[in-house]
């Protein structure tokens, strides 16, 4: 029965957009378990007719929800994606998730081009391993390691894998009740340095609070190949300002991404949080 009631609200709410449509579905179905709604697992076209994708979803995994009832997670994501992401690109995507904006670049790069994946939660990577099969993706290669400042093991904090949301996996201890992990990390720099990472023309970060790690160990990378530098900035986890700082001396102009896709110049005096997009002043020659 769920799945029906399931279906027929998916069919629904992602046919027809109007003004609280989210704020409804909630109020009919939740991504919160209940002893009457479970959830359930679906395979439903993505991004459908651009791209022709297909993803696997859980109907109480939060991200997963918004995509069953209104077709995208974050639209202005997508469209961010879709106006800097060049066929033949290399890019690097930290905290891939399960692979909600790994399929779409994919896509975006063609066969000529390569995402690195990298996702150190074990139970999120059989998901993103099977969203990848289900498209017969080829041109992307998952890294079950962490990216960060150094190389070394470090410890990595995880939620139950009954939480609506795994995305938030970090190696910042947010609140305790959280699993402990150990993983391996690694830098930028040191893909670079061993050839497993040829160029970066794109970098694409969702890793709640370790942006600045990432960008440190990747300072050489960056300089000399000056890719677009796409991240979620939280004022939880993340030093915004510390971040902002550091791209702007690396010579890189900051905006937010707006939810219609338009980006909006920040400045030091009046950061926000959300998704940012940094692009290069200058290319390298």
């Amino acid at each position: 029965m769920e799945r029906l009631i399931v279906l027929f609200l998916s069919d629904i709410f992602s046919k027809f957009s109007f003004p609280g449509r989210y704020r409804i579905l909630n109020s009919l179905y939740s991504y919160k378990r209940t002893a009457f709604q479970k959830g359930v697992w679906l395979v439903k076209s993505y991004l459908e007719p651009r791209h022709k994708l297909q993803i696997n979803l859980f109907s109480k995994d939060l991200i997963d929800h918004k995509i069953l009832f209104t077709g995208a997670y974050e639209p202005g994501t997508n469209l961010i994606l879709e106006s800097h992401i060049r066929p033949g690109d290399v890019v690097l995507e930290a905290g891939a998730n399960t692979g909600t904006e790994t399929l779409l670049i994919s896509r975006l790069i063609g066969n000529e081009g390569n995402v690195l994946a990298f996702e150190p939660v074990p139970h999120v990577i059989e998901k993103l391993k099977t969203n990848l099969s289900l498209n017969k993706i080829t041109n992307v290669s998952i890294n079950t390691v962490a990216l960060g400042d150094s190389n070394r093991e470090i410890s990595f904090y995880i939620y139950p894998q009954n939480h609506p949301n795994q995305g938030m996996g970090s190696k910042v201890l947010e609140h305790s009740g959280l699993e402990k992990i150990t993983v391996s990390q690694t830098t930028l720099d040191s893909l670079m340095k061993e050839g497993t990472l040829p160029r970066i023309d794109f970098l694409k970060m969702d890793v709640q609070g370790a942006e600045l790690d990432i960008l440190r160990g990747g300072i050489n990378s960056i300089s000399t190949y000056r890719p677009k530098i796409f991240l979620e900035a939280a004022d939880s986890l993340s030093n915004l300002l510390a971040i902002y700082t550091y791209l702007t001396e690396l010579k890189y102009v900051v905006s937010l991404i707006r939810s219609d896709g338009k980006l909006e110049k920040l400045n030091a005096d009046e950061l926000i949080m959300g998704n940012w997009l940094a692009l290069p002043t200058n290319k390298p020659s």
